[in-house]
């Protein structure tokens, strides 16, 4: 069974509370702990990789993924 959707344990993170992977679509969600979430489409099973083993997961985030990934917020429910 391939698995297409991630869930991982809260980040080592000021920035992250948690993060989500969908391996299907690509999507990368990040549980930021201000509250406020938000999807990145199109991050390759990689870049999610490396997020999560990153020594900073927020610096990674701000030199990685900000600056190449259009962010969407996702309201809360």
């Amino acid at each position: 069974a391939v698995l297409e959707s991630c869930i991982m344990p809260p980040l080592k993170s000021s920035l992250f509370s948690s993060t989500d992977y969908d391996a299907a679509s690509k999507t990368l969600t990040l549980h930021f702990k201000n509250g406020e979430t938000y999807s990145y489409p199109d991050v390759s099973p990689d870049t999610f990789h490396n997020l999560i083993l990153a020594q900073s997961a927020g610096q990674f985030f701000q030199k990685n993924i900000r600056p190449h990934f259009q962010g969407i917020k996702v309201k809360k429910q």
